[in-house]
């Protein structure tokens, strides 16, 4: 959440100038998202969705947590041609994975005693966008219901036997520090190269220091307002606190920080002392918990694969897990050192672009 909605003319007039998109109504009750940022990398990520919004093919939004994903997708959806239909979003960790399933497609009407039958989530989107926060974690039930429903706009609810048409667009999230990660880890490669279509990284707080003192002051207005506080800003001290620290938690943290202040502050401005951003339980970045891997094509990452292989008896799952890896990240591996799994067998020499079985 590394930028926030603005709904209300006082947000605008709190960052004057901050915006890079201009609001397209003063109306207080407006509902479409709008992001803040003036920023290199926010006007990157900007432009990006300009482009991604004007079509229907399916998006992955990665970056690290409270980086703003979910807000990222209602704004591509706001600016769409859909923009009028629903948009839902499901979390597809946050539950036992039938029931995800469930919640995405629904079930069929049968005999059995309280199975009765019901819409799915991507029924309800038909028209709109559905948006799946933690994709990598759909069980393979979904996931092959899924892959149906982008190649043939048809879906099936459990249970079912018979086709639903559903026109629906899909955006998908990851939480993943790296760019060039593959944001997926559970996913097959089918389903992954078919979401992945449109990928769209947002960076962190840390790498947009210019929109900490437009984020800053339009988070203290909404919070100030929601608590009843009469705060109004923040002392030169406690501004330049804001725009050095490392933000690790990103926007969530922010939010916290300055929830914490408008709390703690006696004055109508917010002191470097009401700053306490050591009771912010901040992760550390998903960056610095990649595992280093040997130099891509070189002889060490060679040698990494054949001996992970063998210790798993050739099983492309079970080595993916092992290097902590998808498996699309393993094929791109074996790919490039001209490796080929045939039935519990390293081969040398497979051509490039050959489909790999395992």
């Amino acid at each position: 959440m590394s930028s926030m909605l603005a709904n209300s003319p006082d947000a605008n007039a709190a960052v004057t100038g901050r915006f890079l998109r201009p609001r397209d109504s003063d109306k207080p009750n407006d509902p479409a998202p709008r992001l803040i940022g003036n920023s290199t990398a926010m006007r990157d990520v900007l432009e990006q969705i300009g482009r991604f919004a004007g079509c229907d093919i399916p998006v992955l939004i990665t970056g690290e947590t409270g980086t703003g994903k979910k807000l990222v997708a209602r704004t591509i959806h706001a600016d769409s041609r859909r923009r009028t239909a629903p948009f839902v979003a499901v979390h597809c960790s946050a539950s036992a994975a039938s029931a995800i399933d469930l919640e995405l497609f629904g079930r069929e009407q049968d005999s059995s005693p309280g199975a009765d039958g019901r819409s799915g989530l991507l029924e309800r989107a038909a028209g709109g966008t559905a948006l799946l926060e933690e994709v990598g974690s759909l069980s393979p039930v979904s996931q092959a219901l899924l892959l149906r429903l982008l190649e043939t706009s048809e879906g099936i609810r459990l249970g079912g036997r018979d086709p639903i048409r559903i026109d629906v667009r899909l955006i998908t999230t990851a939480t993943i520090a790296d760019p060039e990660s593959v944001a997926a880890p559970m996913l097959g490669p089918d389903l992954y190269y078919r979401l992945s279509v449109l990928r769209l990284h947002l960076p962190p707080l840390r790498e947009r220091k210019d929109d900490i003192e437009a984020l800053a002051a339009y988070l203290l207005l909404r919070i100030a307002r929601r608590l009843g506080h009469d705060v109004r800003g923040f002392a030169p001290e406690a501004l330049a606190a804001l725009c050095q620290h490392p933000w690790p938690g990103n926007a969530r943290e922010l939010i916290g920080v300055i929830q914490r202040a408008v709390v703690l502050c006696r004055s109508p401005q917010i002191e470097r002392h009401d700053l306490r951003f050591e009771d912010v339980p901040s992760p550390a970045p998903e960056i610095a918990q990649t595992p280093s891997r040997p130099r891509p094509g070189s002889t060490d990452e060679l040698n990494l694969l054949l001996e992970t292989l063998q210790r798993v008896r050739f099983s492309i799952t079970r080595a993916a897990q092992e290097l902590k890896v998808s498996r699309v990240t393993l094929y791109r591996m074996l790919e490039r050192n001209g490796l080929e799994l045939r039935q519990s067998a390293v081969v040398r020499g497979c051509a490039v672009g050959e489909d790999y079985q395992g």
